[in-house]
């Protein structure tokens, strides 16, 4: 959700009532949408690449800063997102990226890419390279602590595998302190729920697994 860097807690599993209920208490952050994104799963790299159509059309990349225990720091610079359809500037991010863990880069199409024509693109790259279709239904509210406002995203998930994500998200100095708290107040390490980056969960869907399996 958060532009620029951020800290994070994500996981994904089973929600119970009480923490549905505890979310819907919460000041509405922006409506439901549905969102569909085609991650790009390129073995051994940190960066979460991926295409999405719904919202913020185009080819988007998010880069893991650090970490603290199970909160982790992403950066989604404004400059590595490029709409569609597609310029030569995006395929040639997306080729430094797969140089960087000793894939080749794709051949630029001639001409700007939409959607289809990326996807068709994708499919003559280097076959260790796996595309995973996530659809999403997506929620977010506003979580006001005294430690400043933190993003609590709910997710449905229901491809490649039905199943929740649950995303806290701070972009404030006390961002770890604040998401820290937002866990305790809605006692998340009481839930079904495995605390996971989209990047792994997306690496166990391209091997063909499934989180809650």
């Amino acid at each position: 959700m958060a532009l620029g860097a951020h800290w994070e807690w994500r996981g994904f599993g089973r929600g119970s009532p009480e923490l549905r209920d505890s979310f819907e208490s919460l000041e509405e952050l922006f409506p439901p949408l549905h969102v569909v994104d085609r991650y790009i799963w390129i073995p051994g790299s940190n960066v979460n690449v991926k295409l999405r159509k719904g919202i913020q059309d185009g080819l988007k990349f998010k880069r893991l800063l650090g970490t603290d225990g199970d909160l982790e720091r992403w950066l989604e610079d404004p400059a590595e997102l490029y709409d569609f359809p597609l310029e030569a500037a995006a395929w040639e991010k997306l080729g430094v990226e797969l140089h960087a863990v000793g894939l080749d880069p794709p051949r630029v199409p001639p001409g700007p890419s939409d959607l289809q024509a990326t996807l068709e693109c994708l499919e003559t790259v280097d076959e260790r390279i796996t595309i995973v279709e996530v659809h999403k239904d997506r929620r977010a509210r506003l979580f006001r602590g005294p430690q400043g406002p933190v993003a609590v995203e709910w997710t449905r998930i229901t491809q490649p595998e039905t199943v929740l994500s649950v995303g806290i998200e701070s972009w404030t100095e006390a961002a770890v302190g604040a998401i820290r708290q937002v866990i305790l107040d809605l006692r998340l390490e009481a839930e079904a729920i495995r605390p996971m980056s989209y990047l792994a969960a997306t690496g166990i869907w391209a091997r063909g697994g499934l989180i809650s399996g």
